[in-house]
């Protein structure tokens, strides 16, 4: 909780307390501008805990991004309801709109994260890393072969055409996000496309 001054409020902090501070206050932070030019000693003061104690939990800023990614991620996916009476689309659109639902909670931070993936070389892999895992990970749930000679292809026509889509969330101001739904929709068809056509490719080879 923020108190006046605009610092998390004192209490007695477990070790998880702390991870929570941190990242609240990295929220904060990343929604006031970008993240890629945020300084740790902002974290810092509004966590009321000194730089070197951060860093104890967390190496790197970036470290600290990727927790609350991984952190939200999940959250959706621990609370998605898979139906299996639905196809594999529509699973994977009700879950992959849960994520951006999920965002959208903290729009502004999740923007500034966004924009600043790839900052530098090393940040680059390690974004990307977790990019791919955590498409991986909606794909999985909504039945979709991640695994086997399909697999890695699968997963890298999601992360395309799931890209387009994260760029018109960018954009969408509307409260329903019925922009991201609609793009969604019309991004998860040519990935059904793409999907049947690479297979039916190699199976005539």
């Amino acid at each position: 909780m923020v108190n006046k001054k605009g610092k998390l409020k004192k209490r007695c902090k477990n070790d998880e307390d702390i991870r929570k501070d941190i990242l609240d206050a990295a929220l904060i932070v990343a929604a006031r501008g970008a993240w890629e030019l945020a300084s740790p000693l902002e974290i810092a003061d509004l966590c009321d805990l000194s730089v070197a104690e951060i860093r104890q939990v967390f190496p790197t800023k970036q470290d600290i991004m990727h927790a609350i990614v991984v952190e939200m991620d999940e959250a959706v996916l621990a609370g998605h309801r898979v139906d299996d009476g639905v196809s594999r689309r529509d699973r994977l659109f009700d879950v992959l709109m849960d994520r951006f639902d999920a965002m959208n909670d903290a729009r502004d931070a999740h923007k500034s994260f966004i924009k600043s993936y790839g900052w530098n070389t090393c940040d680059k892999k390690n974004d990307l890393k977790l990019y791919f895992s955590s498409l991986e990970k909606y794909a999985r749930v909504s039945g979709v072969e991640t695994g086997g000679l399909f697999g890695p292809v699968h997963v890298l026509a999601l992360s395309t055409v799931y890209a387009w889509v994260l760029s018109v969330w960018m954009r969408d101001e509307s409260a329903d996000l019925s922009r991201t739904m609609s793009a969604l929709d019309r991004a998860l068809g040519r990935l059904e496309w793409i999907k049947e056509f690479i297979e039916d490719k190699f199976s005539r080879s």
